[in-house]
């Protein structure tokens, strides 16, 4: 059926219908009611929602060639239905995957509406169901793949959406030992992509340098192959990333380094591929060089006695006229 649904219909699908459907269906019938329908949804939605944003991404490379008004139009209408539907669906794979809790409506509260009483609790572990549907190749790959896909979409929503989504499926996945040394490249090279388009948004920027680290920490001591991935980001040398690894994988716990500083070492590994904005492309650092004081040390001084002879009410007129010094005039 999800085949012949037109496009549109699937974002009110996934936000009104499936969403509310996952969050309500009794653990008891994941595998009867959940598992065979994301078993249809989740590849479909992966290879449907690829084509749409290759013919978008193609759309802005030819944006200069079309002048028709009415062509202009409808592919604005299509490129916001498929940015919606994108959002929409990482939502749902936020529920499926992420650990939630409920909260009752306030008092007094009247219609208030389902989706305002869930509240998810972030956490690094993935919820029940998503444990049970890494087991399920045919469900687990399309979600990981999309998720770490979405972070190179050109859109920032979507990218601040995916980002908190990749690193509870990193963790299990290889802690499940089902990832290959093809497969880890692949998911940090995607975060490099999604660095290099959404670099120049600091809170885009943010998330993707902590899923980078995140992902060479736990990726680099099982697979050494994607070292090689950052020799291939301009500026980075194998010296740095050779002392990025003694840094941070082989130093001892009491030895360890915070995370920002991680963070910070990671962000110059990668500077090269950090997408910037078109005004900072050719920015000139502007340095100062031995400027002079504002202040001079004499001028400080005279301000100094001249506060001091301000602060006495007399202005030292009392005592030099004082008895005791009758007698030395």
């Amino acid at each position: 059926m999800v085949h012949v649904m037109p496009f549109v219909f699937l974002s009110t699908r996934a936000r009104i219908f499936l969403k509310s459907f996952v969050q309500h269906c009794p653990k008891e019938c994941y595998s009867r009611a959940l598992i065979p329908l994301l078993a249809v949804l989740c590849p479909y939605m992966l290879q449907r929602l690829t084509a749409r944003w290759q013919i978008i991404n193609q759309r802005y490379e030819n944006s200069a060639e079309s002048e028709e008004d009415n062509a202009e139009s409808q592919e604005v209408l299509e490129d916001q239905i498929v940015r919606q539907v994108t959002r929409d669906y990482i939502d749902l794979i936020g529920v499926i995957c992420q650990n939630r809790k409920l909260v009752e409506p306030l008092a007094g509260v009247d219609g208030m509406e389902e989706d305002f009483a869930v509240v998810s609790s972030h956490d690094d572990s993935l919820s029940e169901l998503g444990v049970l549907l890494v087991s399920q190749q045919e469900i687990f790959t399309p979600i990981i793949v999309f998720v770490f896909t979405a972070l190179s979409l050109n859109d920032t929503t979507t990218c601040n959406k995916a980002a908190p989504l990749c690193w509870p499926l990193l963790k299990q996945i290889i802690a499940d030992q089902h990832l290959t040394d093809v497969g880890a490249v692949h998911l940090l090279q995607a975060v490099l992509h999604g660095l290099q388009q959404h670099g120049e948004h600091e809170s885009c920027q943010s998330q993707l340098l902590t899923v980078g680290l995140q992902c060479y920490e736990a990726m680099r001591p099982l697979y050494p192959g994607i070292a090689a991935t950052l020799l291939q980001v301009p500026n980075c040398t194998e010296a740095m990333v050779k002392a990025f690894d003694e840094r941070i994988l082989q130093s001892t716990p009491n030895k360890q380094a915070s995370e920002k500083k991680k963070k910070d070492m990671f962000k110059k590994l990668v500077a090269g591929v950090i997408g910037q904005s078109l005004g900072q492309l050719f920015k000139k650092e502007v340095n100062f060089r031995n400027l002079p004081p504002l202040f001079s040390k004499r001028s400080q001084q005279r301000a100094h006695q001249q506060a001091r002879v301000d602060a006495e009410p007399d202005a030292g007129l009392s005592s030099l006229f004082a008895p005791q010094n009758e007698s030395r005039l």
